[in-house]
């Protein structure tokens, strides 16, 4: 899969949006949530992960939701997106 733009994400610790791409997806350990509650052929996946800033003067890491609507017959993302997760 080459580099897509999901969508963006604020930084938790500097402010501001950076793009998360679909190279920053820790792939191997997107689990698989079953069938969707909307429309049962295709599935619900999920992950959480750790996705580093982009600005340079900034470089922390932030805690991100990937959540994607997967069709398992052809494998392919109907729908996908990035949220971040607020720190306390």
């Amino acid at each position: 899969m080459g580099k897509q733009l999901i969508n963006q994400v604020k930084c938790q610790h500097c402010g501001r949006m950076f793009d998360v791409n679909t190279e920053d997806i820790e792939w191997e350990h997107v689990a698989d949530m079953g069938e969707n509650e909307m429309y049962a052929p295709l599935h619900d996946k999920g992950l959480i992960q750790k996705v580093q800033c982009a600005h340079k003067d900034c470089r922390k890491d932030n805690s991100i939701v990937y959540k994607a609507l997967e069709d398992p017959n052809t494998g392919s993302i109907v729908r996908q997106e990035v949220i971040e997760i607020p720190t306390k």
